[in-house]
C-alpha cells in the first residue's frame, strides 16, 4: 500500500538503513522482491556502518535475498564497509559456504580484497578455521596464493602459525605456492609452525620436497635452532632427521644449534 502511495523507498532510520536494508538483514524475501520492483529503489545503499544489503545478507546468510541481489546488474559485489570488508570477507568469515560458492560464481568477484586490518577473504577464512571455505577461495582461478597481509604473513605463513593442518595440505597442493616466503621479521612458514609447536604442520611441511629447512630469519635463526631454544624435543629430532639439515648454521650471534646442546 506504500508503495503504491509513492512513498520513499529510500528513507533512512536513525542508524541509516533503508527498508532494503532492513529487509536484506531480516531476510525477508517478499518484501525484498516487492521492493525491487520501485523503479527508485537503491540497491548499493548503506547504513552508518558502511553496510550495504548484500553485506548484510551475507552476515546472516540469507541465500534467497542473496540470488536476488547478485541477480542485479549494477549490484556492488566489491562494495566495501567502513572497516574494508567486502560481501565475500564477511561471508569467508562467517563461515557460510553456501554464501561464499555463490559469491564466487560471480564474475566481476574480487578476492584478493583486503579490510583495513590487511586480512582478505582467505586470511578469514584461516582464522575462523574453516576448511571447506578456504577450500573454496584456494580453488579459485583468480586467488593471489602468496599475496602477503599484515606483518608479510601470506596465507601458508597464517595456516601453518595457526595450526591449520587442513589448509595447510590445500595450499601445499597449490601449483603456485611459495613454500619458503619470508614475513617482515624473515620467517617462513615452517619457522613459524616450530615456533607455536605445531608437529602436524611442522611434518606436513618437511614432507614437501620444496621446502629449504636452512634459511635464516632476521635474526639468523634456522628452524633448527628456533625449536631448539624453544626445547620442543619432538620437532628438534623430526629436524634433525631431515635429509638436507645443516646444524652447523650459525645465527648473528655466531650461534649454532650446538651451543645449546
Amino acid at each position: 500500500m506504500l508503495l503504491e502511495k509513492k512513498a520513499n523507498v529510500n528513507y533512512e532510520n536513525e542508524r541509516g538503513a533503508t527498508a532494503m536494508i532492513i529487509a536484506a538483514e531480516k531476510g525477508y524475501t517478499e518484501v525484498m522482491k516487492l521492493l525491487l520492483t520501485c523503479p527508485d529503489i537503491k540497491i548499493n545503499e548503506i547504513n552508518n556502518k558502511g553496510y550495504t544489503p548484500l553485506m548484510l545478507a551475507c552476515i546472516r546468510g540469507h541465500i534467497g535475498i542473496i540470488k536476488l541481489l547478485l541477480s542485479l546488474p549494477n549490484i556492488d559485489i566489491n562494495a566495501q564497509n567502513i572497516e574494508g570488508e567486502t560481501a565475500l570477507i564477511i561471508a569467508a568469515e562467517s563461515g557460510h559456504e553456501e554464501t561464499v560458492k555463490l559469491l564466487l560464481s560471480q564474475p566481476k568477484i574480487d578476492v584478493n580484497v583486503k579490510d583495513i586490518h590487511e586480512y582478505n577473504a582467505l586470511t578469514k577464512a584461516i582464522l575462523s578455521g574453516y576448511d571447506k571455505t578456504a577450500k573454496l577461495l584456494i580453488d579459485h582461478p583468480t586467488i593471489e596464493i602468496n599475496g602477503k597481509i599484515i606483518y608479510e604473513f601470506t596465507s601458508l605463513m597464517t595456516a601453518a602459525s595457526h595450526n591449520r593442518p587442513e589448509i595447510v595440505k590445500m595450499l601445499l597442493q597449490h601449483p603456485d605456492i611459495k613454500i619458503n616466503e619470508k614475513n617482515e621479521e624473515g620467517f617462513t612458514a615452517l619457522m613459524m609452525a616450530v615456533s607455536h609447536d605445531h608437529i602436524e604442520v611442522v611434518k606436513l611441511l618437511l614432507d614437501n620436497t620444496n621446502t629449504d629447512v636452512n634459511i635464516k630469519n632476521k635474526l639468523g635463526n634456522t628452524a633448527l635452532i628456533i625449536a631448539i631454544i624453544k626445547g620442543n624435543k619432538n620437532i628438534i629430532n623430526l629436524l634433525l632427521n631431515h635429509p638436507n639439515i645443516n646444524i652447523d648454521l650459525k645465527n648473528n650471534k655466531n650461534q649454532s644449534a650446538l651451543f645449546w646442546d
